[in-house]
């Protein structure tokens, strides 16, 4: 069995951006015209995140596969953003310079930006 706790501190720097918004409507002749045309501009903001991770996997002696799971929880340091993401799968070894990685995660995010969801992923790693 192995196991590990990763701590990460990310910082987004988001920048500055305007977009405009047009609003058509169906006319009753089937024709599309436009209604309103609006801007909305979105200010810079900065974005401070403590990530913790737990892994734990177990390593099959003589099989090429290491299945592990995980969980990991980030939390905003100066906005209330909380995720959590919880992750199966397994690591195929095929020599000791190449590996694939097989995984399902289930997320939740309480932000705008990302909703919550469901994720099949599939990795390769080159070890030089």
């Amino acid at each position: 069995w192995d196991f590990s706790l990763k701590e990460i501190l990310q910082y987004t720097h988001f920048c500055k951006a305007s977009t405009t918004i047009d609003k058509y409507r169906l006319d009753d002749d089937d024709a599309m015209s436009l209604e309103k045309t609006s801007a909305k501009d979105y200010s810079p903001k900065d974005r401070f995140i403590l990530r913790s991770r737990f892994t734990t996997q177990y390593n099959i002696k003589s099989c090429p596969l290491d299945p592990y799971a995980s969980v990991e929880y980030g939390c905003g340091l100066h906005y209330t953003a909380n995720k959590w993401k919880y992750t199966a799968g397994t690591d195929i070894k095929i020599n000791k310079q190449h590996k694939f990685t097989l995984f399902y995660r289930y997320q939740t995010e309480d932000d705008d930006d990302e909703p919550n969801g469901h994720l099949l992923g599939m990795g390769y790693q080159l070890k030089f």
